[in-house]
């Protein structure tokens, strides 16, 4: 048995890893591409094995660097199952039909053509079939399969594979993306009692984020400091866990009395349709969440705040010089409503931007973030004026001590082999030298390509 990666090592992000045993092949995550300006082109390019040979896919959860390239496998003829849970499906279906939009905004900016349809997307979640936590299944012969809770975001997966082979059993275990410490709405991660070979993420691998416990009041004064100076608070914030821990929070706070008649706006299309899928799977939720709503606390909803339906209104909101809180994505200020605010809040001294998510090397929230005075945005030079502020522990993803917590649980029986993956190469270095003083097995920070015997 062997396995592959695509995607997801080294500089490149975009998750995509395939396992072959003595029978079948099969992939884990189909994602896009991440990382740099080549992105487009390494998204574009033919798989680098043939799809009609792939027995089946896992799919851990849906954000677009771990389920972005599907409908391009689906496009170039598989015809087999992707297995998921349902939670995962519902938000596949939205993250792919918004992946279209930005690629048509994309050909209508850059001239660069789709890489699919609504077309393909829809024919993708026909080939989806979906398993509850924890209910084993057998995707072929010799092979089970059983997903477990990731705590990243709404449906995200570890996945444990079973693997039958010459009279033997291999276990492998794909994390995914590992949740945070302290998970806001979703139940926490899952711990593994045992496997052969583990593949583990390494986002934050070799750090720790700082304020984990604080970070509802950080954003309480952040806001207050805002407001009080007659500026307006400007929050890029991914589509999913992300926007919907920032609307938690600030429910608590309105209903602390802490925040009071501040307008809130959302202002994100494909944000609005994650909420009806978190609506829908409540019972994923954890016990404080389940218990607010239980006592008819509707957790996403509170006084003044609104959902941005159109662009018309959404310009007004931007012209509206009056003091606010927004939402609106993409939380990396790579596309997005995002985008038409920024040459205005950007430059008035007032205003601030709370960045709560990871932003990507060379992208303008990391440019601003390490302190650049001009940026360009849709072509021109933008002064950022405003504050600029960050809070790393909104993050969606474990930093080191949980990822080292994660391994040290794994005892029945240890890994002899863990593959250090989806990182920057000194998140994944940095992981891998510290699991070294304490693990005994083969550690390895995989080569896009390279085929590894496990």
């Amino acid at each position: 048995m062997n396995i592959t990666f695509y995607g997801g090592s080294r500089e490149v992000t975009g998750s995509l890893a395939l396992v072959k045993t003595d029978k079948y092949k099969f992939l884990i995550d189909c994602g896009f591409f991440q990382g740099d300006d080549n992105d487009y082109f390494r998204n574009k390019k033919d798989f680098d094995f043939n799809v009609k040979d792939i027995d089946f896919v896992l799919l851990t959860h849906s954000h677009i660097d771990h389920c972005g390239r599907l409908p391009l496998m689906i496009k170039n003829g598989y015809q087999n199952k992707i297995y998921t849970t349902p939670a995962t499906k519902d938000i596949l279906n939205y993250i792919l039909l918004d992946a279209v939009l930005v690629m048509q905004n994309n050909w209508k900016r850059f001239h660069r053509p789709a890489f699919y349809t609504q077309t393909e997307v829809f024919k993708t979640i026909e080939q989806v079939d979906v398993y509850d936590y924890y209910q084993t299944f057998k995707p072929k012969d010799d092979i089970f399969v059983t997903f477990k809770n990731a705590g990243h975001i709404l449906g995200s997966s570890i996945i444990e594979i079973n693997i039958d082979e010459n009279n033997k059993n291999h276990k492998l275990v794909f994390t995914g993306d590992i949740g945070n410490t302290l998970t806001t709405i979703i139940k926490p991660t899952d711990f593994i009692n045992g496997c052969d070979t583990l593949i583990i993420e390494s986002t934050y691998g070799n750090k720790i984020h700082k304020g984990v416990d604080r970070r509802k009041t950080d954003l309480n004064q952040l806001i207050n400091k805002t407001i009080k100076a007659g500026g307006s608070v400007l929050i890029p914030a991914f589509s999913i866990e992300r926007t919907e821990e920032i609307l938690y929070d600030l429910n608590d706070l309105i209903n602390a009395g802490k925040l009071k008649n501040i307008p809130i706006y959302l202002d994100s299309p494909l944000s609005k349709n994650i909420l009806t899928v978190y609506q829908k799977h409540t019972y994923l939720f954890n016990d404080s969440a389940i218990k607010k709503i239980k006592q008819g606390d509707d957790i996403f909803n509170f006084p003044n705040f609104t959902i941005i339906d159109d662009s018309l209104q959404s310009l007004k909101i931007i012209n509206d010089r009056e003091p606010k809180v927004i939402l609106a994505g993409s939380g990396m200020l790579s596309g997005g409503r995002i985008i038409n605010y920024l040459p205005v809040y950007l430059t008035q001294k007032n205003n601030t931007i709370i960045f709560i998510s990871y932003q990507a090397k060379n992208t303008i929230g990391e440019k601003l973030i390490q302190g650049r005075k001009t940026v360009m945005i849709e072509g021109k030079k933008i002064k950022a004026k405003c504050n600029i502020a960050q809070i790393s522990a909104y993050s969606s993803h474990a930093d080191k001590r949980k990822l080292h917590s994660f391994v040290k649980n794994i005892k029945h029986p240890t890994p002899q082999t863990i593959f250090i993956n989806h990182g920057d190469v000194d998140q994944s270095s940095g992981f891998k030298q510290e699991l070294s003083k304490k693990s005994k097995a083969k550690l390895i920070i995989p080569e896009i390509g390279k085929n590894y015997q496990i």
